[in-house]
């Protein structure tokens, strides 16, 4: 039971159908064209996208070897994209496949060249657990494409993996090689266990993103000729006032993401040629969306191109953030050496490095610190008014809502007591913290725990008693969040 965009429960079949595919192609700034149409553009842009002369090392083409290795990460029992090739058949004979495959690498590779098979597939909407069932926005969609099309561009991705890498800004640590997702929730609570050994109040501000990854500008990532069409429908979607407008196109004047990351042009002609002509369909559609926003979730490429984007956001706040004195600066070591990770300002630690806080993907938390209350309230409102207009001014939407965007904040020291009776005590707004940015005032709630990678970060509160009856009362009570140590006594 779906309802439309009106608020009425759809009743037939093709009204369930259409109103899936205005919901998705809202969201992706798509179009809908029939089959001819959709083919005389694919050919047009495959015209444009081919090369009249190329210059070329045999080390900038992927090899044989890594097109057989992005075979091998298909996983069996996948489904099965439109080609019909099952996901088994690459898995057990990658060899095969990669011979088989090679000449189509080589082609997308050297001329943008891409089979319009491989630009697409089926739109599967996945409820996110929560939310009414009734109504899209409680459901996330998963392309179901090609396997042969997404190892071809794995194989790129691993072809690239040491300038994405490289250019990433220092704590993000989505889609590196051999980094867990489980290393930023360490991360930030480390940061936290210094700063609180350092009589320090500490803030940790976490970001949610809106559709993160169906809202991404892709000319800002890979560069181009912008979009009219593109910039039309997301000025449509976020309700961008003029001001915010005019950021966007002037952001879009400057050098693409990977432009900035050192992207051969052989390879930025690649990745545009990529994601360009993409479309999907739903269900029993005769037709296509045409889609110009976004990065394809359920591509492999995905996240890189966010990823992308994000990080030259992320670099923007950290150069911001930095001319204003508010970041935190953590020893700089390489290897495995053992430090106190508080000890970036005293006279043994040798170099530091500014700390703006772990990212994964779209899940950012920023942690700063002060030696008072109104010093961290202060730091707060600065951070959050610069991550939020520079979210606008990319046209990214963050997510306000409980439990997604919130504030985090310990106070201890001078003013603590007055600062949490403010924001923790009976006669608190509640509990949110106002942000002042361009578009108007906004307003973050403040917790004392929050859900981050799939663990929770919380305050932690140290109780001291004398009596063992009163430890006995305390671990009858239903304490939440809350760390109880003990010491030894002559008692």
């Amino acid at each position: 039971m779906i309802q439309d965009c009106e608020g009425n429960i759809c009743t037939t079949p093709q009204r369930v159908l259409d109103t899936w595919i205005r919901f998705f192609q809202e969201m992706k700034g798509g179009q809908r064209v029939d089959t001819p149409l959709q083919r005389s553009l694919w050919i047009d842009n495959l015209k444009s996208f081919r090369a009249t002369s190329l210059q070329l090392q045999i080390e900038d083409v992927p090899s044989l070897v890594e097109l057989e290795m992005a075979y091998r990460h298909v996983k069996p029992h996948k489904a099965t994209g439109p080609d019909r090739i099952d996901a088994s058949m690459c898995a057990k004979h990658p060899a095969i496949f990669a011979r088989k495959t090679y000449s189509q690498l080589i082609k997308l590779f050297a001329h943008g060249q891409e089979c319009l098979l491989h630009k697409g597939g089926r739109l599967q909407p996945i409820w996110k657990q929560k939310g009414p069932r009734h109504l899209c926005s409680a459901y996330r969609s998963v392309l179901i494409s090609s396997h042969v099309g997404k190892s071809l561009h794995r194989c790129l991705r691993l072809h690239t993996a040491d300038a994405f890498e490289h250019y990433l800004q220092s704590q993000q640590i989505g889609g590196k090689r051999g980094i867990p997702v489980s290393l930023g929730v360490h991360q930030a609570r480390a940061f936290m266990r210094s700063r609180s050994r350092s009589g320090l109040c500490t803030g940790l501000l976490f970001l949610d993103l809106s559709e993160a990854f169906y809202r991404v500008v892709r000319q800002l990532a890979l560069g181009g000729p912008p979009d009219d069409h593109a910039i039309a429908a997301i000025w449509a979607r976020l309700q961008l006032g003029p001001d915010l407008l005019h950021d966007l196109h002037s952001h879009l004047a400057d050098p693409s993401a990977v432009e900035r990351a050192g992207l051969s042009p052989q390879l930025q002609k690649v990745l545009r040629a990529l994601h360009t002509d993409t479309h999907f369909h739903v269900g029993l559609q005769q037709d296509s969306c045409r889609t110009t926003l976004g990065t394809r979730p359920g591509d492999c490429f995905a996240d890189i191109v966010f990823s992308f984007l994000w990080a030259r956001l992320l670099q923007q706040l950290e150069q911001s953030l930095q001319q204003c004195g508010l970041l935190d600066s953590v020893p700089e070591e390489h290897g495995l050496k053992i430090e106190d990770f508080s000890n970036a300002t005293s006279p043994s630690a040798t170099t530091s490095k500014t700390y703006l806080g772990p990212t994964c993907m779209d899940d950012t938390c920023i942690t700063f610190s002060a030696p008072t209350a109104d010093r961290l309230e202060f730091a707060a409102g600065r951070i959050g008014s610069e991550l939020l207009g520079l979210c606008d001014a990319f046209a990214m939407s963050p997510n306000l809502a409980k439990g997604k965007t919130e504030l985090l904040l310990i106070f201890q020291g001078q003013g603590a007591n007055k600062a949490k009776k403010k924001h923790f005590g009976p006669n608190s707004p509640g509990r949110s913290f106002p942000i002042v940015t361009e578009a108007g005032p906004r307003f973050l709630n403040i917790v004392s725990s929050y859900t981050h990678l799939g663990c929770v970060h919380y305050i932690i509160a140290v109780i001291y008693v004398k009596r063992c009856d009163v430890v006995l009362a305390l671990l009858m009570q239903p304490l939440r969040n809350i760390d109880v140590s003990f010491t030894k006594t002559k008692a």
